[in-house]
This record gives structure tokens, C-alpha cells and sequence, in this order.
């Protein structure tokens, strides 16, 4: 993996806060998904930046990753958003980790290993407005909200419903934020104490106010990419570049068959450029003889199948000296990004993120 590299830019990740914080007159408490390494970037890394940025919670999709962010020393609130193995959930209440709830059985857990320990341990409830994922069903919100008020040993401190649809269908939203409200209606008319509410992932914040409560979860939108269409988020910056280098390049004739089953020939005398990057380090076998790089400004077509462990790319004409680096996407206006790389192989950003392996070393710049 040493050749393979990537590059965090601290300038833009700033920039992404900064845009978000000041989105709204009053901003409400952000929270940063940094689940699957942190979209791909690197918890450590990420976390660091987070800091330096004063944002303080977060929410995980596991246990490990809950367990790395309070070695990396987060004192503030870590929230799991999925249910772990059963195994787990003495070491989450240990680390005293902010627990999504859907039913009784779950909080009944938390509860034997929170009196085990004799720690009071917060948890919130999740209810499912639409998204059919996890979260409990509307009408079960009261049942579990009197559980956790009946149990000395368990701390009622939230409820959150998950947007499905945000960036794509405004009449959906509509609805499961209608669903939402009333549930909050009905808490409040029972003399509950809300506490901390939270509904909006990035694309619910820029496009629905009424979806901004107490918190919001950001993640595709802070790490510089739009959740969905729109010109106000040309501000945003990728704050990820993807980094390999030309390892070896030689001059061919016409018709030089390139890589596994030749499914590209070169058509005159050309110089090609082998990179020390494939598969094997996450990027897409899908951008073979389809996607580009970008070398010194300038951006080069991959040829032939992409291998497990290096690519190649036709310079034409071109020369460079091995081990002149090569940008595999990042924030680079003449270059690509993942969002280009994502159109081009029919996926999505947030896939392209999460593809590079995490033995790749991460850098902070």
C-alpha cells in the first residue's frame, strides 16, 4: 500500500463546517457520522480534524468504532446507530455509549448490564417513520418511553427518526415528518420530556427546516459532497484525494494489446504509464478502459482491465518520470471526483469513499 496514499485537505474540511454552521441563523448541535472508517477517510484522522473544528459527537455503526473514538480520547456523545451483538452491549454501557432503541428486549439488555455496573446508561428511542430499516413503530414509542422511566438504570435522553428520502422526494419526507411530529405531540401531551430530538441526515438540512430540531446527523455534505442537486452546494469542497504514482512507463507500437484479455489495443505508438493502484486498494474494476487520472493538471483515459494491484493509462505522446504522482480523484477542478467516478460506474459517492482499504495510509495536510 505504500504507494497508494491519501490526502486529507484540513482547508476544506473547514470550509464544509463552516458553511454548514452558518447555514442557519441558529445552528443546532452537529453531529458527525463517521461510520465505515469514516466514510472512508479514516477515524483517527477525521476525528482529529473534527476537533480542531469543535464539533464533539458522533454517531458509529459499531461497536469497534465506538470503542476507537473514546480511545482516541471523545468524551462527549458517541451514538450507535444499529443494534450490536448481544456480546457487545456490556462494553457499550461501559464506555457509556448513546444506544438507539426499536423494542423491549433490546433496552431489557441494556438494562441488566447498566445495573451489573451500577452506571445510569442514556439511550434513545428510534422510531420509524418510513425508512423500514430499524427504529420501533409509532405506536410503540409511549410503551417504550414509560420502560426506560420505570427503570432506575436506564436514562431516557432522546428520540430520533431516520429520513429515507431527503435528497430525492420532498412528498415522502412531508409525510414522515408529519408522522414524526405527532409522535413528539403525543410525548409531550403525556408529560414527557423531550430532551434531545434529531431527524435531519445532510440532505434533510439544507432541504427541509422543519426537520432541523435540537441535532442533526451530517455526513456526505461535511466531507464535501452534495447530498442531492442543487447550486448551493458549490461551495462544498471534497475534502478526500486519492494518491498513487507512475511506477513504470514505456513507448508501444500500434495495436499493443494492454492487460488481462486484451480488451484494449492502442491504435498508434503510444506511451504507457503503469500505477500502483487497483482492486486490491478499493478502487472500482468497473473504471477499466472507462475512467481517467489526473497527472500534472492533465487527465489520461484508464486502459485495458484494472488489476488487482496496478492500472494503466495511455499518455499519448506524454512522458513523465516514474514516480510522478497521480490523482485518483480528489478536490482538483480539472480532475475527478468521487461523484464523477460514482456517475460513471452507476453508484454512489458515498461507495466510492468507502472503497479505499483502510491499510491505506491517511495524511492530514
Amino acid at each position: 500500500m505504500r504507494n497508494v496514499r491519501i490526502i486529507l485537505h484540513s482547508a476544506h474540511f473547514k470550509s464544509n463546517v463552516d458553511f454548514i454552521k452558518t447555514y442557519y441563523p441558529h445552528t443546532p448541535h452537529l453531529c458527525m457520522a463517521i461510520k465505515s472508517n469514516a466514510y472512508g477517510h479514516g477515524i483517527t484522522e477525521i476525528v482529529h480534524l473534527a476537533l480542531e473544528n469543535n464539533i464533539s459527537s458522533f454517531c458509529v455503526a459499531n461497536t469497534e468504532e465506538a470503542v476507537q473514538l473514546r480511545e482516541c480520547g471523545i468524551i462527549g456523545n458517541i451514538y450507535l446507530f444499529s443494534i450490536p451483538d448481544q456480546k457487545d452491549i456490556s462494553t457499550l454501557v461501559e464506555h457509556s455509549i448513546v444506544l438507539m432503541i426499536s423494542d423491549k428486549n433490546y433496552l431489557h439488555q441494556i438494562y441488566s448490564h447498566a445495573e451489573q455496573q451500577q452506571k445510569i446508561h442514556p439511550v434513545h428511542i428510534q422510531v420509524d417513520t418510513g425508512m423500514g430499516r430499524l427504529g420501533c413503530q409509532p405506536q410503540k414509542v409511549l410503551s417504550l418511553h414509560s420502560y426506560i422511566q420505570k427503570n432506575p438504570y436506564l436514562r431516557y435522553s432522546g428520540i430520533a427518526t431516520h429520513l429515507s428520502s431527503a435528497d430525492m422526494d420532498p412528498e415522502f419526507t412531508q409525510t414522515q415528518l408529519q408522522a414524526f411530529h405527532h409522535i413528539l405531540s403525543l410525548l409531550k401531551q403525556n408529560q414527557a420530556n423531550l430532551q434531545c430530538v434529531h431527524a435531519a441526515n445532510s440532505a434533510a438540512f439544507f432541504r427541509f427546516p422543519q426537520s432541523v430540531f435540537d441535532m442533526v446527523r451530517i455526513g456526505i455534505a461535511i466531507y464535501g459532497y452534495p447530498p442531492y442537486s442543487d447550486d448551493i452546494f458549490s461551495i462544498l469542497k471534497p475534502v478526500m484525494e486519492l494518491q498513487s504514482y507512475i511506477v513504470y512507463i514505456k513507448r508501444v507500437p500500434a495495436h499493443t494489446p494492454i492487460s488481462y484479455q486484451h480488451t484494449y489495443q492502442t491504435t498508434q505508438i503510444s506511451n504507457i504509464a503503469t500505477i500502483a493502484i487497483g482492486y486490491g486498494h478499493g478502487l472500482s474494476r468497473s473504471l477499466s478502459n472507462r475512467g481517467t487520472v489526473l497527472i500534472q493538471g492533465k487527465q489520461y483515459p484508464i486502459i485495458g482491465n484494472i488489476c488487482m494491484d496496478h492500472l494503466m493509462v495511455n499518455l499519448g505522446r506524454d512522458f513523465f518520470k516514474p514516480f510522478t504522482p497521480v490523482s485518483i480523484f480528489g478536490p482538483d477542478k480539472q480532475g475527478i471526483s468521487a461523484q464523477d467516478i460514482a456517475k460513471k460506474i452507476g453508484t454512489i459517492p458515498y461507495e466510492v469513499l468507502c472503497a479505499p482499504s483502510p491499510l491505506i495510509a491517511r495524511k492530514i495536510i
